[in-house]
């Protein structure tokens, strides 16, 4: 079973940029998030510590943060980070 994916409005409007300037990281992007909603627990990293919860996946230079619903079975993605930001 398949799951559903959700946005936070900041990373929905950083995907729209990188739509607009690098439509190769976009799809990426695309091909990365279609891999997570096929198996969030596969492809995924787990974070420790503070970031207990949260999912990590490298996207080129990028990092894409994601949170998993079991109950609703969804994704969240919440961030997307440069690695330099970090």
């Amino acid at each position: 079973m398949s799951y559903s994916v959700t946005f936070v409005p900041r990373v929905e409007k950083a995907f729209g940029k990188a739509k607009k300037r690098d439509m190769e990281t976009y799809k990426e992007i695309a091909r990365k998030i279609a891999k997570i909603l096929e198996d969030p627990y596969r492809f995924g990293k787990p974070m420790r510590s503070e970031y207990k919860g949260l999912w990590e996946i490298h996207v080129k230079n990028n990092l894409l943060y994601y949170r998993i619903n079991e109950r609703s079975k969804s994704v969240e993605i919440v961030a997307y980070l440069d690695h330099d930001t970090l």
